[in-house]
């Protein structure tokens, strides 16, 4: 068997199996890529919005201002 013998039977068979598994690979890799995009927007839309933060953090801020207050009224009674 001679080099052109060896790439004629290489081309023949192994190739297109090589050809195959590259173009799975690449519509795997687009699967999941598409399905990467749709789950950050599924996050983007269901999750905490900037005015639901923002809503979390002035009920925090009320919460931890009363509590100071507490403590300073206990602090002055003693």
């Amino acid at each position: 068997m001679d080099a052109a013998e060896i790439f004629e039977w290489i081309a023949r068979y192994v190739w297109p199996f090589v050809l195959m598994w590259n173009v799975y690979l690449f519509q795997y890799a687009q699967t999941s890529r598409n399905q990467l995009q749709e789950f950050k927007l599924y996050v983007a839309r269901n999750y905490t919005s900037k005015q639901d933060l923002e809503k979390m953090l002035a009920g925090f801020e009320d919460r931890f201002e009363k509590r100071f207050e507490q403590l300073f009224q206990l602090i002055n009674t003693k």
